[in-house]
């Protein structure tokens, strides 16, 4: 009698440890498959890429084939080639797909490097698929000659060093 009891108790442990475990790879591939389907940030997931591999030659102070990636705005500019780089929603006809794409083991871009990974490639893919949003935060304002500062009070003097 006893050992029925104990028998009934653990195949109620493992059924609930079973169900347990077949609830959880449930949930897992939904986690999965609503990932797979999210939104591609750029701030997080596809400028980290663009920093990495393309910004050393594609900035400013070199700004090679006329192209910079460093400011939004130009990313999606057309460079010395005239096409755009970036389409939002169209891949296929944005140029830089072309330029980052492996073909026989090569790609146009980046020159001196080996060619981006392929899952770099798919999620720069999917991220102009969604429109190549930039979900970057706003830019503090820039003081300058032209823009200086407004201040409510004057501004705290923590330290005065002068000379007789």
């Amino acid at each position: 009698m006893i050992a029925n009891q104990l028998r009934n108790r653990w195949s109620a442990s493992f059924l609930a440890l079973f169900s347990g475990f077949l609830l959880f790879g449930s949930s897992s591939l939904a986690d999965e498959s609503q990932a797979a389907t999210s939104e591609v940030s750029y701030t997080k997931q596809i400028e980290p890429i663009f920093r990495n591999n393309c910004q050393g030659c594609h900035q400013p102070a070199k700004a090679h084939g006329e192209y910079v990636m460093t400011d939004f705005e130009r990313l999606l500019a057309a460079g010395e080639s005239g096409d755009a780089a970036i389409v939002p929603g169209k891949p296929d006809e944005s140029y830089l797909m072309a330029q980052i794409e492996v073909v026989d083991g090569e790609a146009s871009m980046p020159k001196k490097d080996k060619p981006l990974h392929a899952s770099e490639i798919e999620l720069i893919r999917e991220w102009i698929q969604q429109g190549a949003k930039n979900d970057s935060p706003p830019a503090a304002t820039q003081f300058n000659a032209e823009n200086p500062p407004v201040y409510s009070r004057p501004p705290v003097i923590t330290a005065i060093d002068f000379s007789p």
